[in-house]
């Protein structure tokens, strides 16, 4: 029995906190292709997938994590309190709040822009690096060249001059569509590309009764350009936490 076959089984029994929010066959296609490091102490089972932390714990104690990002989606007060003794235990202080926020597709008609594409699986190299001048890789943009591979028909991307200059990566699940990234380079020939990649991703999404993402709580600028397009605030959260 491998790590992750003792994993699964305490897994199977419940675990008193743990901070991962996915199909558990997805982090089992990590560690098989060893895109994630897995860690045992007791019943506890520590993931590390470049620096973020995914956590299941039976035991709230201090386990001498190594220095790591932890990730805890929230819906309301109390659900962030019963992670505070665990967090302060292992030294993590709040790094970076996300705000998420949801549209309801009511037959939204959008407008088509041209110069607007699907990515294409030879895009994967140049997607990475192009989103990486935006997101932290070590915590936040927790996709790399293989990942934008398999997915390049979720992304749109607007080109200029042979070289993207805007994307936008988005999955869905449970008729659902979450926007995950988008970046656009300034001074463009175009003065509304991330306009265009949002009608672009309302547009390939039509079936999908709603829209989310997350938006951190200081872009402002960002909050403006979601809420033109009718998004709301709901009360889901997303805080990042670190230990050193």
């Amino acid at each position: 029995m491998n790590l992750f076959e003792e994993f699964n089984q305490s897994y199977e029994k419940g675990f008193l906190l743990c901070n991962y929010y996915q199909e558990l066959q997805k982090l089992k296609e990590k560690f098989n292709q060893n895109e994630i490091i897995l860690q045992k102490y007791g019943e506890n089972f520590f993931f590390y997938e470049n620096q973020r932390l995914y956590f299941f714990i039976n035991e709230n104690k201090n386990f001498n994590i190594k220095p790591s990002y932890a990730g805890i989606i929230t819906k309301g007060k109390n659900t962030l309190e019963k992670y505070q003794d665990f967090l302060e235990k292992n030294h993590f202080i709040i790094h970076q709040k996300f705000l998420q926020m949801s549209l309801k597709n009511h037959n939204l008609q959008n407008k088509s822009f041209d110069f607007i594409s699907q990515a294409l699986s030879k895009d994967s190299r140049e997607l990475y690096d192009f989103f990486k001048a935006f997101f932290n890789t070590n915590y936040l943009f927790h996709f790399n060249t293989k990942h934008l591979q398999d997915l390049h028909q979720n992304v749109l991307i607007y080109k200029e001059k042979g070289r993207i200059c805007g994307a936008l990566l988005f999955n869905t699940s449970f008729h659902t569509a979450f926007l995950e990234f988008i970046a656009v380079n300034p001074n463009l020939q175009y003065k509304n590309v991330a306009f265009a990649l949002l009608c672009g991703y309302f547009s390939k999404n039509q079936q999908s009764q709603f829209f989310k993402l997350f938006v951190d709580e200081k872009n402002e600028k960002a909050i403006h350009f979601y809420k033109r397009a009718g998004f709301e605030f709901n009360s889901t959260v997303l805080q990042f936490y670190r230990n050193f």
